[in-house]
């Protein structure tokens, strides 16, 4: 009886000590945990997230939802779509425009082709006319016209069709010179109807005697001879 006795209490006994190193084991854990900085409720399992430092975990997170916690690993804070606010509120300043892409294909131009080879020289042209001589002018005159007393008249001279007038004259013949008057109004290049230079020498001629005697005027011109046109 006695020796039943003593056996029950030590086993009462052995549970008291038992029970004391549960509670403090157990409080020693909670003591930890507060201390680390975990709270299950905000940030789910506690198992990865610390506000200090640990063997485990030993990486701070700089940017993104876990700043300021230490991690196990900085793949923790990667890989995180960040606002377009920053964390002060304001809104960053807009970035450059990117570079413009390249035209599409319908509805383009084409690129430029290469420039072409250079053509043959033509043939040279015969060399041109470097003075006046016989065979480059010629005269061209007038009939014969009568001037009666006291009337005047005009007399033109013409050049061949596409040719120059130089420069011309004229030939009075009266038969008292001495009692005529002769009054020569115009002396100078003309153009006739539809010629886009100069083709003919013009002369505008009064004339008047005492006698009554009538008066011949002859028109000179002297011409440029225009090669034809090939």
């Amino acid at each position: 009886m006695h020796k039943s006795t003593v056996l029950t209490f030590g086993l009462f006994e052995s549970s008291l000590v038992m029970l004391s190193a549960m509670q403090l084991l157990n409080n020693n854990v909670s003591n930890t945990a507060m201390a680390q900085g975990y709270n299950d409720n905000y940030y789910g399992d506690n198992s990865y997230y610390s506000q200090y430092p640990t063997d485990d975990k030993k990486y701070e997170c700089r940017t993104g939802p876990f700043e300021g916690f230490f991690v196990s690993s900085v793949e923790f804070c990667k890989h995180v779509k960040f606002d377009d606010k920053k964390r002060d509120g304001k809104v960053g300043p807009q970035g450059p425009q990117g570079p413009q892409g390249p035209p599409g294909v319908n509805g383009t131009n084409g690129a430029q082709g290469p420039q072409g080879i250079q053509g043959l020289q033509g043939i040279p042209g015969s060399a041109g006319i470097t003075q006046l001589n016989s065979s480059n002018v010629y005269q061209i005159f007038s009939n014969v016209t009568q001037i009666p007393n006291n009337t005047g008249s005009t007399v033109t001279a013409v050049c061949d069709p596409g040719d120059t007038v130089i420069n011309g004259g004229y030939i009075i013949e009266v038969l008292d010179d001495f009692s005529s008057k002769i009054n020569i109004l115009r002396n100078q290049p003309f153009g006739t109807l539809g010629s886009e230079t100069d083709n003919a020498w013009q002369v505008f001629f009064v004339y008047s005697n005492a006698t009554g005697t009538t008066a011949e005027l002859t028109v000179k011109a002297n011409c440029f001879d225009n090669p034809p046109l090939r």
